[in-house]
């Protein structure tokens, strides 16, 4: 029977619908393939007709005929009496769905990325300002980590997270964190003092853009659907490498004439390569 359907549940109902209000044994069960109730997935509806008509079933005889001619066969067949069955392949294929959809919705959750953001805001707004209070060993040590690890906490969660989430209110605070983090990345002033230290726009640059060429970067780009994420994404972009620019251009300044120190020159002349594909 078709009954009425509220087009506001069609988020809820359609597309994985919400597994956060499920136990962790009930999702473990469900992942697990024991359990079938779950999974709120859209597929194609088929409406077959009540009164159905016969099926004219033609087969090749199995005889030749005289005439060398093949005969054929003519069967009516009552369509009720047809076995009704789901490919073994389809039915793997939707229980695979419905099991990617309860992952997917324990991480891609409002609250996951509201955590993330208050986590990111304290580092930015409230450890990496009291780095002054440490010992010198202890700060250059675990602020480096800190810093590092958070900037790739957030790129991942703004990057590859945030921008298939689709529309979101967390896009905005995950960027402003991330803007603070590559302010404190690398400092002209301490960037040649210790060279051991990889460059954390570096490491950024690499990871991000320069290990496929940017072909990733450039698809978020063409196929993100979220318009204020790909902007933000952009904004993020841009001042990583505007941040690169700064850093190999005032080291200098600081460091007297370092333009063929080894760490100056790999961040500036992946920087480089980066902007040029970009044209």
């Amino acid at each position: 029977m078709v009954s009425f359907f509220n087009v506001n549940d069609i988020k809820g109902e359609c597309y994985g619908g919400d597994s956060t209000k499920l136990t962790d044994a009930e999702v473990s069960t469900f992942i697990g393939g024991k359990a079938g109730g779950y999974g709120k997935s859209a597929y194609m509806l088929v409406y077959e007709c009540k009164n159905k008509n016969t099926m004219r079933v033609v087969k090749n005889s199995t005889e030749v005929a005289a005439d060398k001619e093949v005969a054929e066969i003519v069967e009516i067949v009552e369509f009720k009496s047809v076995t009704k069955e789901t490919p073994q392949w389809l039915t793997e294929k939707v229980t695979n769905d419905n099991i990617g959809f309860v992952i997917d919705r324990q991480i891609f959750h409002d609250q996951f990325f509201k955590l993330i953001s208050l986590v990111l805001k304290h580092i930015t707004q409230d450890l990496m300002k009291s780095s002054g209070n440490y010992d010198h060993a202890y700060s250059r040590e675990h602020f480096w980590t800190l810093k590092l690890l958070s900037t790739q906490i957030s790129q991942k969660v703004m990057f590859d997270f945030l921008t298939h989430f689709g529309p979101n209110e967390m896009i905005t605070p995950v960027k402003d964190s991330m803007n603070d983090l590559i302010n404190y990345a690398d400092s002209p002033r301490t960037f040649l003092l210790f060279k051991e230290d990889k460059s954390i726009l570096l490491d950024f640059l690499q990871r991000v853009f320069d290990a496929d060429d940017m072909v990733y970067f450039f698809k978020l780009m063409m196929e993100c659907d979220h318009e204020p994420s790909r902007r933000s994404t952009a904004e993020i972009a841009s001042k990583v490498m505007a941040q690169s620019f700064h850093v190999t251009a005032n080291v200098k300044e600081h460091e007297g004439n370092t333009k063929d120190d080894p760490k100056v020159l790999e961040l500036q002349k992946t920087a480089e390569h980066i902007l040029s594909r970009c044209f």
